[in-house]
């Protein structure tokens, strides 16, 4: 909602006002909340995107610096990330770490061995673009820049080799956590979790430390992304968290910072593919899987038709999104 009213008070004051209270009450629920979680006996950090401190920072950041109890807020919210990242609190001797337990998939491979989360919607490229927005809105305290350093180089390292060129897992388990491991499979292609996500944090953060080598790597992932066999890419039609919708808008900006006339292309086949999908018959255009077998009418972002037809308008436009700031991904 933040976000929203930020945006309509662009064009129009009357919503400044709204906007700030708003913001706010965000920062006093932050500042009240407890961010730690008990999870399988443990007290483990909700760091992340969709649900944690990453999210919240990227928000409240967006319209430069604050006074007050927001600064109190954004400030606080700094400390607790570096203190993630810098290691003052462990699970199984390692600060990123997270049961395995979590995730189904990783349980399958790995099953209770401590992960680390590679997506950006739940893992550590949400810390690294948080921290990196931060310092780029003027937010800047001591050990920060550090703390992106050691998140983007970390997370640049973690890809593995595949018939397509590098890529990224969706975990890595904390026993290959200092270098990369050729027999970790990699994840789908979707923004949250896979190199579409891992690129675009590593692009952010690497213009906001004026690190070469880390956006060299980006474009060297970004390379891989585009030759990654469409039958590979482990997608879903039309959505934006897994599917076809985020990647095109991850392809979009892109393409807009880049000009690279091979995104163009997957940006034009994606936007075909999607429209394929599209019911005319249906109450909002597009059907979603929900179940096996089943499909319904959902007007969400992540995974409806609000998603879907942002990452469309993104696509045949050449304004930057900038609405997807609650994506991490501007």
């Amino acid at each position: 909602m933040t976000l929203l009213l930020s945006l309509f008070g662009e064009q129009d004051e009357r919503f400044i006002w709204i906007r700030h209270d708003v913001d706010q009450r965000l920062a006093q629920q932050t500042l009240d909340y407890d961010w730690w979680l008990p999870i399988d006996g443990n007290r483990l950090f909700n760091y992340d995107l969709l649900v944690g401190v990453s999210g919240v920072l990227a928000i409240l950041v967006r319209t430069g610096v604050h006074m007050g109890i927001i600064q109190e807020a954004i400030e606080r919210l700094l400390h607790v990330l570096l203190q993630f990242v810098m290691g003052e609190q462990t699970y199984q001797d390692h600060p990123w770490a997270v049961p395995a337990t979590l995730f189904p998939t990783a349980q399958r491979r790995y099953r209770t061995a401590p992960v680390i989360n590679c997506g950006l919607a739940h893992g550590i490229p949400g810390p690294l673009v948080a921290l990196s927005l931060a310092w780029q809105a003027g937010y800047r305290i001591d050990g920060q820049w550090t703390a992106m350093q050691t998140l983007a180089s970390w997370l640049a390292e973690q890809y593995v080799q595949t018939a397509w060129g590098i890529d990224w897992p969706d975990v890595v388990p904390i026993q290959f956590s200092h270098q990369p491991d050729p027999f970790h499979p990699p994840a789908r292609s979707g923004w949250c979790y896979g190199a579409p996500g891992v690129l675009r944090s590593l692009w952010i953060a690497g213009h906001t430390l004026s690190d070469s080598a880390l956006q060299q790597r980006t474009l060297q992932g970004l390379d891989a992304l585009l030759q990654r066999p469409t039958e590979t890419r482990q997608i879903d039609p039309v959505t934006l968290c897994h599917g076809q919708a985020g990647l095109l808008l991850i392809f979009t900006h892109f393409f807009q910072e880049t000009g690279r006339s091979d995104a163009q292309t997957q940006i034009i086949h994606l936007v075909e593919q999607i429209l394929e999908d599209a019911h005319g018959d249906t109450p909002l255009g597009f059907r979603y899987a929900f179940r096996r077998e089943q499909s319904v009418n959902s007007p969400g972002l992540l995974l409806g038709v609000a998603g879907t037809l942002l990452a469309l308008l993104a696509a045949i436009t050449d304004v930057p999104p900038v609405w997807d700031r609650a994506l991490l991904l501007s």
